[in-house]
């Protein structure tokens, strides 16, 4: 995910922010068993996914990846491109966005707070 990030910091490439942000909101629900992984209750990140949902196992490992994630979606001004995503009559479906903006440090740290403590139920609410 993060060499997502970077790629698209370096080319600028739609491509590369759009799987960044397919690879981010998987931690949301956004995967094959439509199961959440991160817990905004708890800020933990599920271990793993199986056929019949989501470990109720919080690691540490997994919990550091969600957050480096968020960390690397943020430093890259791209976490309105994943709040963009909508759950509607149980599918996904993805919102137009425009390329994101670059926005300065304290501003992404700061979007990265608010997305977090969104308690969206894991998901990122719909624009």
């Amino acid at each position: 995910m993060e060499a997502l990030v970077e790629a698209w910091r370096v080319t600028r490439d739609d491509r590369y922010a759009r799987l960044a942000d397919r690879a981010f909101v998987w931690f949301h629900g956004h995967n094959r068993v439509r199961a959440p992984l991160y817990d905004p209750h708890t800020g933990g990140c599920r271990d793993g996914l199986s056929t019949a949902g989501a470990s109720l196992n919080q690691g540490a490992e997994s919990t550091l990846a969600y957050h480096q994630a968020l960390l690397a979606m943020a430093g890259a001004g791209l976490l309105d491109l994943a709040a963009s995503r909508v759950q509607v009559a149980g599918r996904v479906q993805v919102a137009k966005a425009a390329a994101p903006a670059r926005q300065p440090a304290r501003s992404r740290r700061h979007a990265a707070r608010r997305y977090v403590s969104r308690g969206s139920g894991g998901h990122p609410p719909a624009p």
